[in-house]
């Protein structure tokens, strides 16, 4: 009696730590009009694209570390990768260039919700200039390796840190 009676307790434990889990909801209501959003040169951008499908799995992964019961839902307004193809380029058209004007960029909005509570709501540019200073640890072969990082920084100090 005792083992079932663990059992049913572990059980209702478990479906109440998932319920309570915090959820991230990311969406990419027009991606056709985004800036830069592909990585296979240029061209039509679809909401599944792989850009946007990496995108969308890192920032839910980030949302993995928001206090459980908290939503926080990301409408992605515009997307502009680090670097230019350059179509001139007869030889590599399909070649990302990085330079120092050519900095990631992702515009969104957000709403941070705990149950129905709204606790912050904005919409803001997420960019950065520095990437380029990240170049050591570029070499990783991720293809959005700057967009990552920076949605790593902007994620932490927006919805990690007090104050």
């Amino acid at each position: 009696m005792r083992t079932i009676a663990s059992l049913a307790l572990a059980g209702l434990l478990a479906a109440t730590a998932t319920a309570a889990r915090a959820e991230v909801i990311v969406s990419f209501p027009d991606p056709a009009r985004y800036t830069d959003a592909s990585l296979s040169g240029p061209g039509i951008v679809r909401e599944d694209a792989p850009a946007l499908t990496l995108l969308r799995q890192h920032l839910e992964r980030l949302g993995q570390r928001l206090p459980p019961g908290q939503t926080l839902r990301i409408t992605v307004l515009d997307v502009d990768l680090a670097g230019r193809y350059e179509p001139w380029r007869i030889t590599a058209p399909d070649l990302r260039v990085m330079t120092d004007a050519t900095w990631p960029r992702l515009r969104l909005r957000y709403r941070l919700q705990d149950n129905a509570r709204v606790l912050a709501e904005r919409e803001e540019t997420v960019s950065d200039l520095n990437y380029l200073s990240r170049s050591r640890q570029a070499r990783s072969g991720d293809r959005l390796f700057y967009e990552k990082a920076m949605l790593d920084d902007w994620f932490s100090r927006r919805f990690l840190q007090p104050g």
